[in-house]
């Protein structure tokens, strides 16, 4: 209907996500049906149930600038994110860091130790690198 938005969509999330930034989108999920509006997501989940929510469009569109933007998010979702980028597996040494959250926006083109530094900043996390496994844990 013309529009700018986006889509998340991946096998080993449990959710898909649209978010829309200008214009109308019908998210359609089985007999389930919702009109979204700018700033509005549309979330289904893995049973097939449509939810909405407003959100800050630019945390899920930053990448088209290269940018990866959070706020408040949890250690965990962040680095499904990085590790798809990087193409790096994540090991968690202590399954607490999963809950640690984090606000800020790092450039995706950096290098990986940069993202890694700026991901330290976390307090209490500690992110060790070899070849392409990280193992997390807690300072």
């Amino acid at each position: 209907m013309g529009t700018s938005f986006d889509v998340r969509a991946y096998a080993d999330e449990d959710e898909v996500l649209t978010t829309l930034v200008q214009g109308i989108v019908r998210f359609s999920a089985g007999k389930e049906s919702v009109v979204l509006e700018p700033g509005k997501q549309a979330i289904l989940d893995k049973l097939g149930q449509i939810e909405t929510r407003e959100v800050d469009t630019y945390l899920y569109t930053a990448w088209k600038e290269g940018v990866f933007a959070f706020k408040k998010q949890r250690l965990e979702e962040i680095m499904k994110v990085v590790a798809r980028w990087y193409d790096v597996n994540v090991f968690w040494e202590n399954i607490s860091q999963k809950e640690v959250t984090f606000t800020g926006k790092m450039k995706r083109y950096d290098d990986f130790s940069k993202v890694v530094e700026m991901l330290e900043m976390t307090g209490n996390t500690e992110f060790v690198v070899r070849e392409n496994n990280i193992f997390i844990r807690e300072k």
